[in-house]
């Protein structure tokens, strides 16, 4: 397992990632792995990140997650691409990596797309043109998610959306081996739904639902 890496921006602004779960040693290799960058002010703790890093490693995925404290001085370009570079580093090899992104993380996707990883995208930067063009364009299976009231959402018309309501229903289906856009309504940049906990709960246990299957259908 790798130290702290400074990024020389600020003596808080650190980086290191750890496996999901507890282990006394890394193998050096593995069938699947998961490599999962937080969000600015989202970490893999929170509820997003943390039950789909669950569902993978119940489908038998190392979960390899990356963690940080960062100051407004942050810039974000650099600490992804370190942030995925260390992640690669210090998870096992593997046949397959996914990887799960939050907001900010979503500015993997480039390298990502390029690596031929599959992936996660939680409430991605769209208003980004570099991570709208990568995720348009990806090459692999992925599975993309935002919330209808989230200023930085807006998938293009052109693409097939499944629809996740406030009761949590679900219209339509994954294409589970290509690419797959989900709009949750009345959802922020959490997918949560402001002042409502329980529709909360039921859009973000239906999107979950959701990427069980995605996952269950890349461990076969």
């Amino acid at each position: 397992m790798s130290g702290n890496v400074d990024l020389g921006i600020g003596a808080l602004e650190t980086l290191r990632t750890v496996p999901f779960w507890r282990t006394d040693e890394v193998p050096r290799h593995v069938a699947r792995r998961m490599l999962v960058i937080p969000g600015v002010r989202y970490s893999c703790d929170r509820p997003l990140l943390n039950w789909t890093s669950t569902i993978a490693h119940q489908h038998g995925w190392w979960v390899q997650q990356a963690q940080w404290e960062l100051t407004p001085q942050t810039n974000q370009e650099e600490i992804i691409a370190r942030a995925l570079e260390l992640l690669d580093h210090d998870a096992p090899d593997a046949d397959q990596t996914m990887v799960v992104a939050k907001s900010m993380g979503s500015r993997a996707a480039s390298t990502a797309s390029a690596n031929g990883w599959c992936g996660i995208w939680l409430t991605p930067l769209l208003d980004v043109e570099e991570v709208r063009a990568a995720l348009l364009e990806y090459h692999g299976p992925s599975l993309i998610a935002g919330g209808s009231i989230d200023p930085h959402w807006g998938p293009d018309d052109s693409v097939r959306t499944v629809h996740i309501g406030r009761a949590g229903d679900i219209e339509g289906e994954l294409d589970e081996l290509g690419t797959s856009w989900v709009d949750v309504a009345g959802a922020n940049h959490s997918l949560e739904v402001p002042d409502d906990w329980r529709a909360s709960l039921a859009v973000q246990r239906s999107l979950f639902e959701l990427a069980d299957g995605f996952i269950d259908v890349l461990s076969q």
